[in-house]
């Protein structure tokens, strides 16, 4: 359905360009580390791996041993081509091979090798005049000379100021290059005036699944990219695409009876032919007067369709349209809240996924109410179903500074228990200066026995401690009438409150920070009582949890990253437990000395006596500490950094071990204090532990990208929960799932 087709319905897809406003995951675009232009060539010394040299093999040779391989003569002749025209030389065997599957499997189009070559180090490096540059875009993207009248106006372009990536994406959104693809065989794709291009081929499947069945011919080039570049950027969901098809000019003229519209509608939606049933329903809320728009809606409503749809890489969640990627667990209003924070992410061996974050209801500002919320999904990310695990209603669902606080919640799994470690600051503290916070006091909290300590409203030194669900005085003895539930609540003559709720507490803890610990044994649907841990030292003011993954190591010890707050001085470490979290250990700081400022961090297992800690900091440099295990405690062993991975400073990073040689990092790529550039690293380990960059993946091009979770999933990708905007006007997080191929581990 080309635009003369659609003619009648621009205005009306303009106006869904202004009302649907869809937050979902954008296609994620792996990128080698190296310059995917010339990957042969060791440019640059963050190279992911050593290429074949092909010198001394002629161009014919490579494309005869290539097209052994691969049978779409096409694609081989468009991306030999590539090299010839754009960076004046014939292409390397890895090189074609590269880009050929890339294209062949429709994991890039057109638009992202365009990008590939034009911005590559080597192009640039040309320095070509502005005339010559467009001579080789003329060549490359219409396979022609340039025509004088057009020739002149990009010129002029040029030398009043528009970039040469502006004046690329003309080239390669042009209809003339539409059709240079399609003879080749390749789809076009969309690249924006950035030079950042789109493409996901369930998207583009989903188009042209509209016009097979709507309109029952073959796309047209011109169509299918417009309909496909209008989903994949966001401006319309593909809900819209199916009505903008139906109400066509085209379709409208087909004059569809009310029994041929529902058949249709059928074949369509459900991809099957209608059932008596309900065909006859259908058409008797037409023959009522319902409108079909109407009817067409309770299609697209429908379990059968989302099916359907999740085969394109297109879902719903809660009845609400998500398109080019799975439903999200913390979706704005999700347990009542409109701001989340602080992700973490976990999969079990059954396949339940489990994400946690922080519900800040209407603020992203660390303290003042947040509760920790988590969301399970049983079908790999479709559908999400929310809960609260930690919860207070002091002062209502709203920030307030005279509000407890649960924060940075972070997830550990042996693949059937779920550990969540949380902080917990009494009402009125914690460490947000930009709110004027009052901090927490220096202090442990707990009594020489281990007892978390109370003090009677009127007291005051802390002459009562909580043992049992009990409040007892010094002598051991209950005080009656009081009791504290598993979720932390006094209960007590004067009705409910709780022993952190500072200003009406009839009992009420030392104004400190706290951990609290919970434990699921059935994929999160119920948590244990809370279980505070007694793990701080007296004189530090703050001891939290590190807000990225726990881990269980092989052999049953549960260790979670923490770091200590002291004087606004932060040193990371972690606390381990071998009693499933009864009794827990402190490790040695990761950096000794407040010449290196460490917090949160994230633990991998190296082998049963080492361990090697990641922590934020401020360098752009990832570092790490390892620790090895002595007469059954941790001990410092050495420090290191990873060569040629540039981080954003500031800020958490997220690592996980995919498998025995292989480490996975997320973090923000921005090489700044900025949180933009999302990026997953993937880090060989050889036989020493030593660490080698091999695969980078660009999540989110420039975007936002602040504090991530990620896990392995079970059928080998990787899931991915990142925050996607923190600021004033909102907080979202967003999950996606990656391939394994695209972060560079063979399937």
């Amino acid at each position: 359905m080309g635009r003369k087709n659609i003619g009648t319905i621009i205005s009306s897809v303009i106006v869904l360009v202004a009302i649907f406003v869809m937050f979902y995951p954008k296609t994620v675009r792996a990128e080698e580390y190296a310059d995917t232009a010339s990957v042969s060539q060791n440019e640059t010394e963050t190279k992911s791996e050593t290429k074949t040299e092909c010198a001394d093999e002629s161009q014919d040779e490579i494309r005869d041993e290539i097209e052994s391989e691969n049978t779409d003569d096409g694609v081989l002749a468009f991306v030999t081509r590539m090299y010839e025209v754009v960076l004046n030389r014939d292409g390397e065997e890895d090189g074609i091979r590269y880009w050929s599957d890339k294209l062949k499997k429709h994991t890039d189009d057109g638009a992202a090798l365009a990008r590939g070559f034009i911005l590559s180090k080597e192009f640039t490096d040309r320095n070509l005049s502005s005339e010559a540059y467009l001579n080789v875009l003329y060549l490359a993207f219409f396979d022609r000379e340039p025509d004088e009248a057009g020739f002149n106006e990009w010129k002029r372009k040029l030398d009043n100021g528009t970039s040469r990536t502006e004046v690329l994406a003309g080239f390669v959104n042009s209809k003339e290059f539409s059709i240079l693809c399609e003879r080749f065989g390749i789809v076009r794709g969309t690249m924006e005036s950035d030079g950042n291009s789109y493409y996901n081929d369930g998207v583009y499947a989903f188009v042209e699944r509209m016009y097979l069945k709507a309109l029952k011919r073959e796309r047209d080039p011109e169509g299918i990219e417009y309909w496909t570049y209008l989903i994949n950027t966001r401006k319309i969901t593909p809900l819209s695409c199916a009505e903008g098809f139906f109400n066509s000019e085209e379709f409208v003229s087909k004059k569809t009876s009310d029994e041929e519209y529902v058949e249709t509608l059928y074949e369509t939606f459900f991809d099957r032919p209608s059932d008596e049933g309900g065909k006859s329903y259908w058409i008797g809320r037409l023959s009522s007067g319902v409108n079909r728009n109407e009817v067409l809606r309770g299609f697209a409503g429908s379990k059968e369709f989302k099916i359907l749809l999740s085969r394109y890489g297109v879902y719903f969640e809660n009845g609400v349209e998500t398109p080019l990627g799975y439903g999200q667990p913390f979706n704005k209003g999700t347990l009542g809240s409109d701001y989340f924070r602080i992700p973490s992410l976990v999969a079990l061996n059954d396949g339940t996924i489990i994400a946690s974050a922080d519900a800040r209801w209407n603020s992203h500002r660390d303290g003042g109410g947040a509760d920790s919320a988590v969301a399970i999904s049983n079908d790999n990310g479709l559908n999400w179903n929310a809960k609260f695990v930690n919860y207070f209603g002091d002062n209502g669902n709203e920030y307030n500074r005279s509000s407890t606080a649960f924060l940075d919640g972070t997830l550990a799994t042996d693949g059937k228990t779920v550990y969540m470690l949380t902080d917990l600051f009494p009402s009125g503290f914690a460490f947000d200066d930009n709110a004027n916070s009052i901090f927490p006091k220096r202090a442990k909290g707990f009594d020489g026995a281990g007892n978390l300590m109370l003090k009677k409203r009127g007291d005051n030194t802390y002459l009562y401690y909580l043992k049992d669900g009990f409040i007892r005085d010094g002598r051991g003895n209950a005080v009656p009438g009081y009791s504290v539930n598993g979720d932390l609540y006094l209960f007590g003559p004067k009705g409910v409150s709780s022993i952190f709720y500072m200003d009406e507490g009839e009992f009420t803890v030392v104004p400190t920070e706290y951990l609290v610990l919970r434990r699921s044994t059935d994929g999160g649907k119920s948590w244990s009582d809370a279980k505070l841990l007694n793990v701080k030292d007296q004189n530090e003011q703050g001891f939290s949890v590190g807000s990225t993954k726990g881990t269980v190591l092989s052999d049953g010890t549960v260790i979670f990253p923490c770091y200590r707050i002291k004087d606004w001085g932060e040193q990371a470490c972690f606390i381990y437990s071998n009693d499933n979290g009864e009794t827990w250990k402190r490790s040695p700081d990761a950096s000794a000395g407040e010449e290196h400022f460490t917090s949160e961090g994230a633990i991998i297992e190296l082998d049963d006596e080492h361990l090697r800690m990641f922590y934020r900091d401020k360098y752009t440099t990832v570092g790490y500490t390892d620790y090895v295990k002595v007469n059954g405690d941790w001990r410092v062993d050495k420090k290191g950094y990873i060569k040629n991975l540039v981080k954003g400073m500031f800020c958490q990073i997220n690592v996980i071990k995919y498998n025995a040689d292989t480490v996975l990092i997320s973090y923000p790529g921005s090489g700044t204090e900025e949180r933009t550039s999302g990026k997953i690293a993937t880090v060989k380990l050889d036989e020493g532990y030593n660490m080698r960059v091999t695969h980078i993946c660009n999540v989110n091009g420039n975007d936002y990208f602040g504090y991530s979770g990620i896990t392995k999933l079970n059928d080998g990708s990787v899931g991915l929960l990142y925050e996607s905007y923190v600021g004033n006007e909102a907080c979202d997080i967003r999950f996606i799932r990656i391939a394994a191929e695209d972060l560079g581990i063979a399937p």
